[in-house]
């Protein structure tokens, strides 16, 4: 049986910030949550010192996100049993839009630009995942398809 911290970490996964700022921050986010105290000190710490934001919540806890979305992550790294991966970049680019701040709306330019995610499977990701909607209370549909619409077009 692997150790609280190695089941909490082994299936982390890194998301990047694609920002169009000048500094660039990374997030991540981990699908596990450590429950002891040691663990939870020694993110603080690995957060601090990379200059990283951390967030120790399920992607789906805030929107939802389209089938394969595990297919669409980035791999990045290897280390023994632990894998870090770009979070599916369509799923970010409509958590960014879902979010609507300034740096979220240029970060998912920026993201069409460097061609990491393309309009059209973007509209058709999010056709997938709107019926879904209702689960989160907090999102306006209408709002959010607005701004689904201005960034990858009406298709």
């Amino acid at each position: 049986m692997p150790t609280p911290m190695a089941a909490a970490t082994s299936r982390a996964v890194p998301r990047p910030s694609w920002s169009a700022g000048e500094r660039q921050r990374s997030t991540w986010t981990s699908d596990s949550i450590p429950r002891e105290t040691s663990s939870l000190r020694a993110i603080q710490r690995i957060k601090e010192d990379l200059e990283i934001n951390g967030e120790l919540a399920a992607p789906d806890d805030f929107i939802p996100v389209p089938a394969g979305w595990e297919g669409r992550s980035v791999f990045v790294a290897r280390e023994g049993r632990l894998t870090f991966s770009h979070f599916d970049p369509y799923s970010q680019a409509h958590g960014k839009l879902e979010r609507a701040h300034e740096q979220d709306l240029g970060d998912v330019r920026a993201m069409i630009e460097r061609g990491l995610v393309d309009p059209v499977r973007a509209r058709a990701y999010f056709d997938e995942i709107e019926p879904q909607l209702f689960r989160f209370p907090a999102i306006d549909p209408r709002a959010f398809r607005r701004r689904v619409e201005e960034a990858f077009g009406r298709g």
